[in-house]
């Protein structure tokens, strides 16, 4: 092995890239100089980029409520290969026992191998990479905003600025009082400094209503908002897409199809072949849904959006999403997840479910996942109880495959 230390380190490096995350982190106890070439930061960003083994293709991270007692608590399961037929069990380090209600657990997004959680219960944010365990729970920004408000409404992206080279958080907030009526707040939390700081923004939307698990594209983050407005004393209802870039840190809007732009609000974003899209649920009855598919081909242009398939009915089924290759992400029935391909009309059971004694519906959340090295401490990480390093990986108990 010394011998494998001396070559020249981009021979090393070329070598090293062709491995799977948890062999590099069993590596880097071998010695110094293949610790450093593993850690620095070039070697972690051609890692990232190098094409996976399976090509174009993506895992999916499923989190499952499953009850134990008289609560419920999320279990995480990595699905893999062509057809995500392998499942792993994972778990996240230091995850707190006040934190473990399945019922108040979203995976926001998936960025670069690190994903991105909120725990409703105690409003808390963390970020975690499960291949190489790191976790860690994000500070709170001391509010200025008056507490005495009758509702407050919290809707977060998860992103990477690439000019900065940083991880950061963009927490939306929405807050009814009872006499000023409502207002908003945005706060950005950057991973560099482990910090979060008020940006002065108002927001262009009323609400957001778009799931938690929203589309992230080229460094710009999407939901699904709700505007109201007031015509003849008439309250009137429409819709768009909300963006935030996380480069320039600046909030824009984009239109809907127009048949979408008044729609009910049955409808989710995604990603379909790197392109943003739409999602319309429709046609309520015995037979269960349709669902629509747009997609916008030119990002931001309008006159782009272009209707693609109308799939269905299912029964009882909510949307989740596209995978790598463009199957068609459900939830039949509210517990099994299914890949539905849009060409062949072929349905495939991923084998993972709600559970018979989950409240479903919703509860089962999925996020497309590579895995990468992308290192989630700060420079603030001495101070940061929640942050843990292991080199054990994901590397958990494989699970039996459901029929």
């Amino acid at each position: 092995m010394a011998e494998f230390c001396d070559l020249p380190e981009d021979v090393v490096s070329c070598i090293l890239v062709l491995l799977p995350v948890t062999t590099l982190l069993r590596c880097k106890s071998v010695c110094k100089s293949l610790c450093s070439v593993i850690g620095s930061s070039n070697f972690i960003d051609k890692h990232l980029k190098f094409p996976p083994t399976s090509k174009n293709n993506c895992d999916l991270i499923v989190m499952i409520p499953v009850k134990s007692l008289d609560t419920y608590f999320p279990e995480f399961s990595l699905l893999s290969g062509e057809k995500f037929e392998v499942s792993t069990s994972m778990e996240i380090p230091g995850f707190l026992d006040n934190e473990r209600n399945a019922c108040w657990t979203h995976m926001v997004a998936s960025c670069n191998g690190v994903i991105c959680l909120r725990h409703g219960a105690s409003r808390h944010v963390s970020l975690w990479n499960p291949a190489t365990r790191q976790f860690r729970i994000l500070p709170e920004l001391q509010t200025r905003l008056v507490r005495k408000h009758k509702k407050l409404n919290t809707f977060l992206g998860f992103g990477f600025d690439i000019k900065s080279n940083d991880y950061k958080v963009v927490k939306l907030m929405f807050m009814e009082y009872a006499f000023t009526g409502q207002t908003n707040q945005v706060e950005v939390y950057s991973l560099s400094t482990d910090s979060w700081r008020i940006i002065d923004v108002v927001l262009p939307v009323s609400f957001i209503v778009s799931n938690p698990r929203t589309p992230y594209r080229d460094e710009i983050y999407c939901w699904l908002g709700k505007v109201e407005s007031q015509e003849n004393g008439s309250l009137v209802v429409s819709y768009l897409i909300l963006s935030f870039n996380f480069n320039n840190e600046v909030f824009e809007t984009m239109a809907l199809p127009t048949t979408l732009m008044s729609n009910d609000g049955l409808m989710e974003l995604a990603i379909l072949r790197e392109n943003l899209a739409c999602i319309n649920r429709v046609g309520c009855n015995t037979e269960g849904w349709h669902f629509e598919i747009w997609m916008m081909n030119e990002f931001g242009i309008k006159e782009s959006w272009t209707k693609l398939h109308t799939v269905g009915p299912f029964p009882k089924s909510g949307q989740i999403g596209f995978s790598k290759k463009g199957e068609f992400l459900l939830l039949l029935n509210y517990k099994r997840l299914c890949l539905y391909d849009l060409f062949t009309q072929e349905e495939k059971n991923l084998g993972v479910g709600a559970g018979p004694f989950s409240r479903v519906l919703k509860e089962l959340k999925v996020v497309l996942y590579r895995e990468s090295l992308v290192s989630i401490t700060s420079r603030n990480d001495a101070n940061n109880t929640g942050h843990l390093n292991s080199f054990d990986g994901y590397r958990g108990k494989k699970k039996q495959k459901l029929n």
